[in-house]
C-alpha cells in the first residue's frame, strides 16, 4: 500500500501517541493509551453531567413557571417536592463521584 502525503503528514502530529512497531504496525504509546482511556471516561460520563444539568434547568423552569402563573397551593407542594429531588440528585451524583 502506497503512502500518500497526507497520511504521513497527519502521522506525524500523531507521534507522541503512536510508534511503529518493529513489524511495521502502528502501536499506541503510554500517552495513546492514556488519551484513549480518557475519551472512554469522557464518554462514559458525558450523559451523567447533561441529566444533572437537565434536571437543574427542568427544575428552575418549572418552579418559575409555577410561581408566576399558578401562585397557590401548588407552589407550596410543587416547590418542596422539585427541592427534595435536586438535593438529593446532587448528592447521589458527589457520591458517585460522577463530574458535575
Amino acid at each position: 500500500m502506497g503512502s500518500s502525503g497526507r497520511l504521513d503528514f497527519h502521522l506525524k502530529k500523531l507521534e507522541d501517541l503512536i510508534t511503529v512497531g518493529g513489524d511495521g504496525r502502528y502501536r499506541l504509546t503510554r500517552g495513546g493509551y492514556a488519551a484513549l482511556q480518557a475519551t472512554e471516561v469522557i464518554k462514559r460520563y458525558g450523559w451523567q453531567r447533561r441529566a444533572y444539568i437537565l434536571n437543574l434547568a427542568t427544575y428552575v423552569v418549572v418552579n418559575a413557571y409555577a410561581a408566576l402563573n399558578h401562585f397557590s397551593l401548588r407552589i407550596w407542594i410543587l416547590l418542596p417536592i422539585s427541592t427534595a429531588w435536586l438535593v438529593f440528585y446532587t448528592y447521589w451524583t458527589k457520591r458517585r463521584g460522577a463530574p458535575t
